[in-house]
């Protein structure tokens, strides 16, 4: 609630947040033992925003760090292979419709994306002025052994590099500050983790 970020898009009607919620059910459910609905939270996450299918490798990693049976971590990862497969031939589908051939490999795209989450977040001093100390807290916490504290920084660094990552391989895409929601929510979990007395 400190972030003008946040408290801007989050209470504004034009910019819904469902995809983010989806996001983040998507990933709790993976935490509360609600397996087989993560990936299909996921898939609905990206109908409601084709961007957050970026943000499935975080998944990965995070279904990787949980302690779950293997057998259950190699079924979430089929769901999340079949999720992709969905994904994939959707827009494959769609391609000629919606997008029409949006692929435009530029590397200069993607570092004058990276400098545009300091134009992003120019209006957050706290969550500039917090991302390293948090980094160096919770990389600490998890030599530690508090689990999911190595989670929690893979997903602030897969929220910072959504949109350069994009903006390589499209031009089709543009840095708007709504879309740092995600990472602002991550470094609210992170500041709670490192904070939190309890290992678990």
């Amino acid at each position: 609630l400190q972030s003008p970020t946040f408290t801007d898009f989050d209470t504004v009607a034009v910019y819904e947040n469902l995809w983010v919620l989806f996001f983040l059910i998507s990933i709790y459910s993976i935490h509360k033992k609600w397996w087989y609905s993560s990936s299909v939270f996921f898939i609905v996450s990206v109908f409601s925003k084709a961007f957050i299918a970026t943000y499935f490798w975080m998944n990965l990693f995070f279904i990787f760090r949980s302690e779950i049976p293997k057998k259950i971590k190699l079924l979430l990862f089929g769901t999340y292979a079949v999720v992709l497969g969905i994904i994939y031939a959707i827009f494959e589908t769609e391609k000629s419709i919606i997008y029409d051939d949006i692929v435009r490999i530029n590397s200069n795209s993607f570092f004058e994306a990276f400098s545009g989450w300091g134009n992003a977040m120019q209006l957050d001093p706290l969550m500039i002025l917090c991302i390293i100390p948090l980094s160096v807290g919770l990389l600490f916490k998890s030599i530690n052994g508090v689990k999911q504290a190595d989670s929690i920084l893979i997903m602030i660094a897969g929220t910072i590099l959504a949109g350069p990552l994009i903006s390589l391989v499209t031009d089709f895409y543009f840095i708007l500050p709504y879309r740092f929601i995600p990472f602002i929510i991550f470094v609210a979990i992170g500041i709670g983790i490192l904070f939190a007395k309890n290992r678990n």
